[in-house]
């Protein structure tokens, strides 16, 4: 015991600084993206065997992530219905990631002060806050626990019962989210690093592991493609946009400024930036150099794979999302670039003195991180401060304005949603949710002529959005020309059969 006591307190340590960096989050409440679909789902609300068997044995939301909701239903069970149960638990989770995060680094490389720092580093980095303090990704930080304990207990190495465990891990984390589906690569990769014997044992051992992984994969594009979430992205556009995401996370994870919850694709009928035909010739740069200099060192080499490895869902081949990249998905690649660099700057400063400058700036580093972090956490507190700081960040984005006003909404500022709308509008920022949120502001603030008027005018360009239909005819309904109000709702359900059906005294709502 007193020998791992150093490990052991390491491990503490990293926990520690995750939840003190985490912790703002847990006076933060739901947000209007995504948190209703998963902190209010009926599927959460009623802990049940009915409940439990329609998490497993369908996707929801578009993706196969049972884990996810079982946990927020215990939330609701314990806790209530109220945000910090929820909070608390990411928190939590975010903590004992860290701690497994020391773990990982220190049975690869053999270094308590290379561990420490990657898996302090990764605890306290600001794009951290997006997985911990939004409620909707309690599937991220739930399938890196899972992910990394079973890369943990597939190091120790100690006999069956730990291979079948870690094999255990990897399904969960499969099931809290399809991310994991790069474990088996992890694992080859960390053989290399470790220079195992290539054999046809170490070969079969990874066949159940590529199993499940294939079958997860198959099963996750099956039902994005299947249920609309793949984004019409010209394939040409897709490599340039997976070397931009590579690129971007390199840079962020050391300036980790200008951060926001929304990175939005360039309009598919606009030019690329310069960034973006440029970003394959830097990442080849950047990959000639790593070979040059590191294709002796295993370790280092193999963190910065890792950190590839761990992308490769996200880079956008298979692009879901409106977003090229986010913060979230570099919740477990930081930490083979974290590592990776620790390693070299291990092997690259032999002198007490130059090591004890490097630790001193290390700590600085990773304070600043921490703080940073809180303040990102303080952002995800409501609707209203998270959407006002990315409509700051990307003024050319209209969702942001669009759950801007929503959000308005929902606290009763009509004003300020009406403001927030027509302002961007009058800039040249607009999208379809954009427009029915204005109009929906509108018609609070008792400007209902207004309101139509303004849906009347959208439906050239927004004519498909069932909201924008659904609300006109309510409108309409409500101005006595129940005719064209008919026709307006039976257009709506057509394009959205989940709407409700016409209620006698319908009212205008946001998306």
């Amino acid at each position: 015991m007193k020998r791992n006591a150093p490990a052991i307190f390491c491990a503490l340590l990293a926990a520690g600084l995750a939840a003190f960096s985490a912790w703002p989050s847990l006076d933060a409440g739901f947000v209007n993206w995504d948190d209703g679909k998963y902190a209010a789902s009926p599927l959460v609300r009623e802990l049940s065997a009915e409940n439990v068997k329609k998490m497993f044995s369908a996707p929801h939301l578009g993706l196969y992530k049972p884990l996810a909701f079982l946990s927020l239903a215990a939330d609701y069970k314990v806790h209530g219905p109220g945000p910090r149960g929820p909070h608390l638990t990411n928190v939590l989770l975010h903590a004992a990631n860290a701690a497994l995060a020391f773990w990982l680094c220190f049975l690869l490389t053999g270094s308590l002060p290379a561990a420490l720092f990657a898996a302090l580093a990764f605890a306290a980095h600001p794009m951290r806050a997006e997985s911990v303090a939004w409620v909707s990704e309690r599937k991220d930080v739930l399938y890196a626990f899972f992910f990394l304990l079973s890369c943990c207990l597939y190091l120790l190495r100690r006999g069956r019962a730990f291979y079948l465990a870690s094999l255990a891990c990897f399904a969960l984390s499969l099931m809290a989210k399809p991310m994991g589906v790069t474990l088996p690569l992890a694992l080859v990769l960390f053989d290399w690093m470790q220079s195992r014997q290539f054999s046809r044992a170490a070969l079969l051992e990874k066949l159940p592991f590529f199993a499940l992984a294939a079958l997860f994969a198959a099963l996750t594009l099956f039902w994005v493609s299947g249920g609309g979430q793949e984004q019409a992205i010209a394939l040409w556009r897709r490599p340039l946009y997976a070397a931009y995401a590579l690129l971007f996370y390199l840079h962020k994870a050391f300036v980790p400024s200008g951060l926001s919850c929304f990175y939005p694709y360039p309009e598919e009928n606009a030019a690329l930036g310069a960034a973006y035909y440029l970003a394959p010739l830097a990442v080849a740069a950047l990959a000639v150099l790593a070979w040059k200099f590191l294709r002796r060192d295993r370790l280092a080499a193999g963190g910065l794979l890792f950190y590839a490895v761990c992308l490769l869902p996200v880079l956008g081949f298979a692009p879901v999302g409106r977003t090229v990249v986010a913060d979230r998905y570099s919740y477990m690649a930081h930490i083979g670039l974290f590592m990776a660099c620790a390693v070299c700057a291990a092997s690259a400063l032999r002198a007490p003195l130059m090591r004890r400058a490097a630790a001193a700036l290390a700590l600085c580093v990773i304070a600043l991180f921490s703080f940073g972090q809180r303040a990102r956490c303080a952002v995800w507190k409501n609707s209203v401060s998270l959407w006002t700081d990315a409509a700051a960040k990307d003024p050319s984005a209209a969702l942001p304005r669009a759950k801007l006003a929503e959000a308005y909404l929902e606290a009763g500022d009509c004003r300020s949603a009406v403001e927030t709308g027509l302002a961007a509008m009058e800039s040249g920022v607009a999208d379809a949710d954009l427009v029915n949120n204005t109009a929906a502001a509108l018609d609070r603030c008792g400007r209902r002529e207004h309101a139509l008027v303004l849906l009347e005018k959208s439906l050239p360009m927004y004519g498909s959005h069932p909201g924008i239909q659904y609300n006109r005819a309510v409108l309409l309904m409500r101005s006595g020309d129940v005719a064209r109000a008919r026709a307006g709702f039976a257009r709506a359900l057509e394009l959205d059969p989940t709407l409700p059906p016409p209620p006698p005294e319908p009212q205008i709502a946001p998306n």
